[in-house]
């Protein structure tokens, strides 16, 4: 019995290289084994007994849609990150979950409890809630001993700009408070004018680092995000994550919590963080580095894949056909998906707005 596992993998200290780099790693401790590049053109044919665990995407001709559709599979796992209140961005997983014996999802907590509200509530025998882990050693506590004082804390956002992680909401923020510093690291290809931004950074770099240990608090205002790295990678630093449950993350997971579309309670809660105690915020420190060590580490991830490979078994899964076409059209006009409607969508409504600006003038 071979596990092919189908992820990227990497050096990078970030996901979702540091995914398949750490849990590859342990599953050839305890089976045999084999990694394969999702974009490879290589073909898998399975022998009695193994075991497929891979990472689809949006081309239905990657290799784990191509390997999933091979006879002589014992079982078929599917791992990705997932929220379902985001179907634009995972609409694609309908064409995989219900062929697969499970579906470890990569989410939080928060996200498993609302899943009988949305769309993908079909699939909860499937799910395997697997919550994200980091490796301490590779995001050092330098925010360790500092706090600034009241009044002249800055708050930290770190990514790119897809329509989930709500940038937008967070650039009105910051110029509803411009007495306060809001600062981005994340790629420019978009400018938001209220933010500071410093373009990408890598945090394996010593500089990066040291540059994110000058805040106290990052905030992420995604009130639809799986579960995003960035908040453990934030704990591990010292910075006190702040975001919405839509992170996947409650109170008592150690995030702060804040409104995501409400501008008035979210600039509140800004105003209310700048005079926190410096005294709340280091046991709040040391709080989340006891929750980093006891539960958002990989060995603890691992475990609840090994045993999904132990315990995983042939299940048939047939969704309503309602279900099925909203699936489908969510996958037709998602941002990501391969037929572009979104595009032709954004590029007939921008000719129309043209024609009749064209005719008032």
């Amino acid at each position: 019995m071979t596990v092919h596992f189908i992820y990227k993998s990497g050096p990078q200290v970030s996901t979702p290289h540091a995914i398949g780099r750490e849990l590859f790693k342990r599953l050839e401790r305890d089976f045999p084994a084999v990694m394969h590049d999702p974009s490879s053109s290589a073909e898998i044919d399975p022998a009695p007994g193994d075991i497929l665990l891979g990472h689809p995407s949006f081309d239905s001709n990657d290799l784990f849609h191509r390997s999933l559709k091979k006879q002589g599979w014992a079982k078929t796992i599917v791992i990705h990150p997932f929220c379902p209140a985001d179907p634009d961005s995972y609409a694609h997983l309908g064409f995989i979950v219900p062929k697969c014996d499970a579906f470890l999802a990569i989410t939080g907590r928060v996200w498993i409890d609302r899943l009988p509200q949305t769309i993908f509530r079909e699939w909860a025998g499937k799910i395997i809630h697997l919550d994200l882990a980091i490796e301490r050693i590779h995001f050092p506590a330098l925010r360790a001993t500092e706090v600034a004082l009241p009044g002249e804390r800055r708050f930290l956002f770190v990514g790119n700009h897809p329509h989930y992680k709500n940038v937008p909401f967070l650039n009105r923020l910051a110029a509803s408070l411009p007495d306060i510093e809001f600062h981005r690291a994340g790629p420019l290809k978009r400018r938001f004018r209220s933010l500071k931004q410093h373009g990408p950074m890598d945090f394996a770099n010593e500089t990066a680092l040291r540059f994110a240990a000058g805040f106290d608090f990052m905030l992420t205002p995604s009130e639809k995000d799986a579960n995003p790295t960035t908040i453990l990678e934030a704990m591990a630093l010292g910075l006190l994550p702040v975001a919405p449950e839509g992170s996947g993350y409650y109170a008592q997971d150690g995030v702060l919590q804040i409104s995501g579309h409400d501008l008035t309670a979210a600039a509140e809660t800004i105003r209310r963080l700048q005079t926190m105690s410096a005294g709340e915020i280091m046991q709040r420190r040391q709080e989340n580095w006891q929750r980093l060590d006891d539960y958002y580490n990989w060995d603890r991830f691992y475990g609840v894949v090994k045993q999904a490979l132990l315990d995983a078994t042939k299940t048939d899964l047939t969704l309503s056909a309602s279900t099925r076409a909203r699936l489908a059209s969510h996958y037709l006009t998602s941002p990501r998906s391969p037929y572009g409607f979104k595009r032709l969508k954004t590029n007939i409504t921008s000719l129309l707005s043209f024609g009749k600006r064209k005719r008032r003038r």
